[in-house]
């Protein structure tokens, strides 16, 4: 199947047909893939559409469906493709056969480009729209959105969900994808009426009538209403097998395409930063951001992996729907810059980048700029630090291929210095491919980028690794256990100095090389508990009730709080936790007082500053 399918020229006179085999039917195929440059969204994930006509069509026809479809733009717009897919028989569409040819269809064509991205759209005229709203339907598992013109639906179909449909002219067939979806009506206007399912927006159907529409205002409108909306994620069994997602029930989930709805503007940058060449990067600016005031927003820096696009890390990494929640400023960087021509960011160029952005968003609090990056990025993101310590509040790295060895080791040791630790957070995914756990004692192995955040952060970190105490990274950890990182099962657990958490590990079962986007949730919320004063360079620990009870664990096995006087503290951070959001808050910062005093008075000096700081911070 690799060679099933190949590029063809866009002029309609020197189209071919493309054989798949197994299939015995003809693909016409439309390739604007060439259009693209850095200025684009994320390739991968760019909209690609499987075209079924009312009848079996040769060259001239299948470029008359593209024309009246208006598609020929829109492919140029998004550099992206469409096949357009004549029946098995030649004559008409067969359940059977034409189901098997859309198997292998989804088996090759999207899998070209990734193997567990896809935002594949399905659109069916005529008979081809009776076929996709019979057959399509029920099988539509890793498509992103279907566009049915015309054609009939049988009553017996219950399509797969959830599938967003956008309905043209059947309102029965409407009605079964509403069904099917669990959707309920939530606005109609000009008799086109939107169904969405209440607890996920995306899995919507459009429902609308025939009233004279040509089929490129309809598909325009369903662009408008439903195919713009979304793609797909396949989250299950990312092995190092990859098995074919295409053909499995089960897995893809759905993530909004649009950064508009979720309020984010993207701006691509080149600029040479004061130094020659130029570099680039992509913006991600929420709206909320221009109503900030100065020196209030955290500043995001993305890293992306090899051969991907700044935008690659951004949109397939959950970080744009993170950076819209939280209302932070975030920039991916073109860490990676030959394939347009464009330098590489290093350490240097990176700071300087920083100061880039704090010039022309004078909102960006440059006491909160935090590092991510996934496979290369990840390994750029944790061997930075080391040469530009104060620089980011924290790091994290998702499927880093290797650690930063013995030189990276004594770079950090010879620079640690007290408070000026940087919060360091390791991902790697359990079935990656790249195997970078468990830990070896290799010095290319992700462990020694472990010690070098060690010898950084004033932990003690050993030599070699210990299997037998961490399955995963070889060593004991502090709240050792499996917990959950969005919908997948992990081994996490921390490292601390005498200040607290400063590192975090996590083993993230049924992972491969892959993004995870749902892993971008709890990394801010690691980011988020660290600050840095930018006159000293000194970290600062964000007082919250988590570090107060790292601080009460801590007094506890020192032996300074027992009996009835630790009971005391802990039912008093316990009521002030449940009172301070609610009408009785100033009853809570007396409970965090009276806690204060009482730790103060059996000697628990960092326990009484971490209560002191949390009561200020909370009034």
């Amino acid at each position: 199947m690799s060679t099933a399918v190949g590029a063809q020229a866009a002029a309609p006179t020197e189209l071919e047909p493309v054989a798949v085999p197994g299939v015995g039917t003809e693909v016409w195929l439309f390739d604007e893939r060439a259009a693209y440059d850095f200025t684009k969204r994320e390739p991968t994930i760019a909209p690609r559409y499987l075209v079924y006509p009312d009848k079996a069509v040769d060259a001239a026809g299948a470029a008359e469906v593209i024309d009246e479809l208006g598609l020929a733009p829109h492919l140029t717009e998004y550099a992206t493709r469409a096949w357009v897919i004549n029946p098995t028989n030649g004559v008409s569409y067969d359940a059977e056969a034409d189901l098997e040819s859309y198997f292998s269809l989804l088996s090759e064509l999207p899998r070209q480009a990734t193997w567990q991205h896809t935002n594949m759209k399905v659109i069916g005229i005529g008979e081809g729209a009776t076929f996709v709203n019979n057959v399509i339907s029920q099988n539509s598992w890793s498509v992103a959105g279907i566009f049915t013109y015309g054609g009939a639906m049988s009553s017996t179909v219950t399509p797969h969900a959830p599938i967003p449909a956008y309905i043209h002219g059947n309102a029965a067939a409407a009605e079964r994808y509403v069904s099917a979806n669990q959707a309920a009506p939530v606005s109609t206007q000009d008799g086109v009426t939107v169904y969405e399912n209440p607890d996920d927006p995306l899995v919507r159907v459009v429902a609308s009538p025939d009233d004279g529409q040509s089929l490129a205002e309809a598909f325009s409108a369903a662009w408008d209403h439903l195919l713009s909306h979304n793609y797909r994620i396949y989250l299950d069994a990312n092995n190092p097998g990859r098995v074919d997602p295409f053909v499995t029930r089960e897995g893809f989930t759905l993530f909004s395409y649009r950064l508009d709805d979720l309020g984010v503007r993207q701006t691509p940058v080149t600029d040479s930063l004061g130094s020659s060449g130029e570099y680039m990067w992509q913006e991600y600016i929420p709206d909320s951001a221009a109503e900030a005031p100065a020196g209030t927003l955290p500043l995001i820096v993305l890293l992306h992996g090899t051969t991907d696009m700044p935008q690659h890390i951004a949109e397939r990494g959950g970080w744009i729907e993170q950076v819209a929640e939280v209302g932070a400023i975030m920039v991916s960087a073109e860490n990676q810059g030959t394939r347009f021509g464009f330098r590489d960011f290093d350490a240097d160029s990176t700071e300087r980048l920083v100061e880039h952005l704090a010039a022309k968003y004078p909102q960006i609090d440059t006491g909160r700029v935090y590092a991510f990056g996934f496979s290369l990025g990840a390994s750029q993101a944790q061997s930075w630090p080391p040469a530009k310590r104060d620089l980011f509040a924290a790091v994290a790295g998702l499927g880093a291929p290797f650690g930063g060895g013995d030189a990276q080791i004594a770079q950090a040791a010879a620079i640690a210095a007290p408070k000026h630790e940087v919060p360091f957070y390791m991902l790697q995914g359990v079935n990656d491919t790249i195997g970078q756990v468990p830990v070896s004692a290799n010095p290319r192995s992700v462990y020694t980028a472990v010690r070098a955040y060690g010898a950084l952060n004033g932990v003690d970190v050993p030599q070699a690794p210990d299997l037998s105490i961490n399955p995963f990274y070889g060593i004991a950890l502090d709240d050792q256990r499996w917990d959950e990182i969005g919908a997948k099962d992990a081994h996490v657990g921390t490292l601390s100095n005498d200040r607290g958490v400063v590192i975090k590990l996590a083993a993230v079962d049924d992972l491969a090389h892959v993004n995870y986007p749902l892993s971008a949730p709890d990394i801010w919320d690691f980011f988020d508990d660290y600050r840095r004063d930018t006159a000293t360079g000194e970290l600062l620990f964000v007082p919250s009730f988590d570090r107060v009870r790292w601080h009460y664990d801590r007094a506890v096995r020192a032996g300074l709080l027992t009996g009835d006087r630790a009971t005391e503290i802990q039912e008093a951070i316990d009521r002030a936790e449940r009172f301070i959001d609610g009408p009785r808050h100033s009853a809570g910062l007396v409970q965090l007082r009276n806690a204060a005093r009482a730790a103060d008075r059996a000697g628990a000096d960092a326990l009484a500053d971490a209560l002191t700081e949390l009561r200020r911070s909370l009034a």
